[in-house]
């Protein structure tokens, strides 16, 4: 079965109403995903495949009862203090290996280029985060986010570089578990309510969902049905966001509030 799609999300419903309507595999041969650079269209060869049980042996986020009540957020935000040189020299080059073919030698070798996964999986299957920012403290146009920024490269471009290698070695179930992973750390930054920080959650949640139409092109890849149906509606809340920045400027000049109040020449 062939499918075209325009986005990730559109990819995800027609993966739904097929694993709905086929109950067995068929035997086709081994499909694999290809990008054509004059064209924006992505198009997948998908085997279809039975559902397994449980329902939800597969999984694209922690379930609850697996959550422990610990802050994931001194976690993340000490990888990058033990490792200064590799963050200097390595990371830089994450993004070299997102576009190569899952053939190519350098996804297929022993060596893992991403050196933090046992981390962020730890980070991942913690309940919450709290990043600390001083919201209401001082002034929310002076707040730094560098730990956001960092987030790109450490979450998104590294992450899915271990997944990818996953995938080239033919570790399917080492790369589903990446995507899980990604995912819920993902959501642990988007628990900090800036619009930069969700637009940044945003591009980690399609680097992972672009993981996931890879996985989905294996021939042994798993139906993930269920999985799907379980993720959030939407993955990245923006209201919250948005509702806090709207109040910024008074909450920087807290006399914007009360503008009828009379004012002294100096004032």
């Amino acid at each position: 079965m062939r499918m075209r799609t325009e986005r990730a999300w559109s990819l995800i419903i027609c993966l739904i109403l097929a694993a709905a309507s086929t109950a067995s595999a068929k035997d086709t041969a081994p499909a694999a995903a290809s990008i054509r650079a004059d064209d924006p269209t992505r198009e997948l060869a998908v085997d279809a495949r039975a559902i397994e049980r449980p329902l939800m042996k597969y999984r694209l986020l922690p379930a609850e009862y697996e959550l422990q009540k610990v802050n994931a957020a001194p976690m993340i935000l000490r990888i990058c203090w033990e490792q200064i040189p590799y963050f200097s020299k390595v990371v830089p080059t994450f993004s070299d290996y997102l576009d190569v073919p899952l053939g190519d030698a350098r996804l297929r070798s022993e060596h893992d280029i991403f050196a933090f996964f046992r981390v962020l999986k730890r980070a991942a299957y913690r309940r919450t985060a709290d990043w600390e920012y001083p919201i209401g403290e001082e002034p929310a146009a002076g707040i730094i986010l560098s730990d956001v920024q960092g987030a790109r490269f450490l979450v998104g471009n590294g992450l899915a570089l271990w997944i990818r290698q996953r995938l080239a070695r033919g570790q399917l179930a080492e790369a589903r578990e990446g995507i899980l992973v990604g995912l819920a750390v993902s959501r642990h930054y988007a628990r900090t309510p800036f619009v930069i920080t969700q637009l940044v959650c945003a591009h980690i949640d399609w680097l992972m969902l672009s993981r996931l139409e890879e996985l989905a092109s294996q021939p042994d890849c798993p139906n993930l049905y269920w999985a799907l149906s379980a993720l959030s509606r939407p993955l990245v809340d923006v209201r919250p966001s948005i509702e806090l920045e709207q109040r910024f400027l008074e909450m920087t000049v807290p006399e914007l509030d009360d503008l009828d109040q009379l004012r002294s020449p100096d004032q």
